[in-house]
């Protein structure tokens, strides 16, 4: 009974440890189960507690985050923001020296654990530091990536539970999502002739909509290997994956992999884009012209992998595949496993099946699940394809890139050129724009958009952008943003390389907000989606940028604790005086 009752006390005692404060529950729990763990043995309050503050305060000092709970809501996150901001501006007012300036803006970011304003003068960084907007963005960034990295080392994201993303990313990506829909509902912009729609539906008719952007990327990989086909390429499919140690998880038993070394998806990210330019590197160095595209995508612990389907002349096939495995393999090449499961090569046969018929399930796994039922972990199609996003969104993973196929910027800038404005353009240039262009015959039948056709126009695949027949004009504008730097270019149509001169224009508005238009109940003066299609066709959603704003109130006069760092400045007299203003 007494044995019973101590060990009933050591446990409360480890439940109660200064160090758990601040994070979320079930990582309390899951901390406290360890720490129990090891000391199944010991009563000892002095080995206890050396044991409880190993694994408590290590763990913390990784997945904690200074002046903010992890369990911090949105519009804690948003006032952190705003009280930093104007902890910052407090400091810089009336600094002279720029190299106080550069240290406060240095020791600040290391201290909060955030990246280094970007910007081309001291003055745009000042800028940006003092912006709450600026803080609530890195803020949240830091804040969803911390959490799921937790997640991730405690075991909640892998197949046995959570696979891709955890419950905490989900549902943070899929409320931001809904919060952002609200507000553009509710937000109506005007052009200058008077057409009025609301955010909503303009989003819906880009590649915001998740059926636009799986429709687009099928289109283009169906012109991809259209093009293949009569230019005598040969389709590949190659599965790159990272090495043993940036996996967390072991799939068989959901247990922690001995050879984990803590790395995050976003370093595992990172890796696979070193390796794949170096590939890059290789081909153009052997004159390996190849084109295609590449989806990255999470196995069942969050740790990502690639996906390429390749397009490559037959005799450079066996080469490509040996210049690919030579840079997967430089690392680790030794660990088992690594010779058969680190990168595959699948050689796809047209006359069996269709390239794009092979990776069509991987696009639509990474979007929204269209025409899937289930996935390798069991989940349904639905499920997996939000968590998917989930994951992608949190780690800042970019799903899909393509290359060597012409620039995507090009062909969706075709589609807001009127034909009327390419009546005296070169052929090439006709040719492109009903490539890019879905049109409809004078009996009705639908012509639908050629990718295999535009890159003939421009001069065809496997080759550098600087090269292509087609290119993009752009115009640097000078107008300040927020931080005080100029806009720089923005396209504005597109022209022949044979005759850089010559600018065909694409049609843009200009959007502005019309204040309380939706909140009032006013009624939209529009024809309903197809006028919108039209209208959004020819202005590429051009200018005026606005965005989701959360403010909760003004600015309040609360600060934070002084940093340490302020301290250590040789004008922290003023430092401080100033900030307890």
């Amino acid at each position: 009974m007494k044995y019973e009752l101590a060990i009933r006390l050591r446990n409360d005692h480890i439940e109660a440890h200064p160090g758990l404060a601040g994070l979320l529950p079930r990582w309390k729990t899951e901390l406290v189960k360890r720490v129990i763990t090891e000391c199944k043995h010991f009563l000892s309050r002095k080995i206890v507690d050396s044991i409880a503050d190993r694994i408590i305060n290590e763990f913390r000092k990784v997945h904690a985050m200074r002046g903010l709970d992890l369990t911090a809501s949105d519009a804690e996150i948003v006032d952190t923001a705003r009280r930093r901001a104007s902890n910052v501006s407090l400091v810089l007012i009336g600094e002279k020296s720029d190299w106080a300036v550069e240290e406060i803006i240095a020791n600040t970011c290391n201290y909060a654990n955030v990246s280094m304003p970007k910007g081309d003068t001291l003055e745009a960084k000042k800028k940006r530091i003092s912006c709450p907007y600026w803080w609530r963005k890195q803020l949240r960034k830091n804040h969803a990536r911390v959490i799921e990295v937790g997640n991730i080392k405690l075991r909640f994201v892998q197949a046995k539970c959570e696979p891709y993303a955890s419950r905490d990313a989900v549902r943070r990506c899929v409320w931001q999502e809904e919060r952002n829909r609200l507000w553009m509902e509710s937000t109506v912009l005007q052009n200058e002739f008077g057409d009025q729609f609301t955010l909503q539906e303009l989003a819906e008719l880009g590649t915001s909509n998740k059926a636009i952007r799986r429709a687009e990327l099928m289109t283009r990989i169906r012109g991809m290997e259209d093009y293949a086909s009569l230019s005598g390429h040969k389709a590949l499919f190659v599965t790159i994956t990272c090495p043993s140690y940036f996996h967390a998880t072991l799939r068989e038993t959901g247990q922690v992999n001995p050879r984990y070394r803590n790395k995050t998806p976003r370093q595992a990210q990172d890796y696979l884009s070193k390796v794949w330019s170096q590939i890059r590197a290789k081909f153009q160095r052997e004159g390996v012209d190849v084109f295609g595209l590449r989806v990255a995508e999470p196995h069942h612990d969050a740790c990502p992998h690639w996906h390429l389907i390749m397009f490559v002349k037959p005799e450079r096939m066996l080469g490509a595949q040996n210049i690919i495995r030579h840079y997967a393999l430089l690392d680790s090449p030794d660990e088992p496993g690594a010779q058969k499961n680190r990168v595959n090569f699948k050689e796809i046969d047209s006359e069996k099946g269709s390239a794009t018929g092979y990776v069509a399930k991987y696009i639509s796994k990474n979007i929204d699940g269209y025409k899937l039922e289930t996935d390798l972990t069991g989940e349904l199609a639905l499920t997996a394809s939000v968590r998917v996003t989930a994951w992608a969104k949190t780690h800042g993973i970019r799903q899909f890139q393509d290359f060597g196929a012409g620039s995507v910027t090009v062909w969706r800038e075709l589609r807001r050129i009127s034909l009327e404005a390419l009546n005296e353009a070169p052929e090439h240039l006709k040719t492109a724009w009903h490539a890019a262009n879905k049109e409809i015959s004078i009996d009705g039948e639908e012509k639908r958009a050629d990718y295999a056709a535009f890159l003939s126009a421009i001069g065809g695949a496997a080759m550098p952008r600087k090269c292509a027949a087609i290119k993009l004009a752009k115009v640097h504008y000078d107008t300040p943003n927020r931080y005080g730097e100029p806009q720089g270019e923005k396209p504005v149509g597109i022209y022949s390389a044979d005759a850089p001169t010559k600018v065909y224009e694409s049609t843009r508005y200009t959007w502005t907000p019309v204040e309380g238009a939706a909140k009032a109940g006013k009624t939209i003066d529009s024809t309903g989606q197809a006028q919108a299609q039209a209208i959004l066709k020819k202005s590429g959603f051009g200018s005026t940028w606005t965005r989701v704003n959360n403010c909760t109130g003004g600015l309040d006069s609360e600060l934070e604790s002084i940093p340490f760092w302020i301290e250590n400045l040789p004008s922290k007299n003023t430092i401080l005086d100033r900030m307890r203003c």
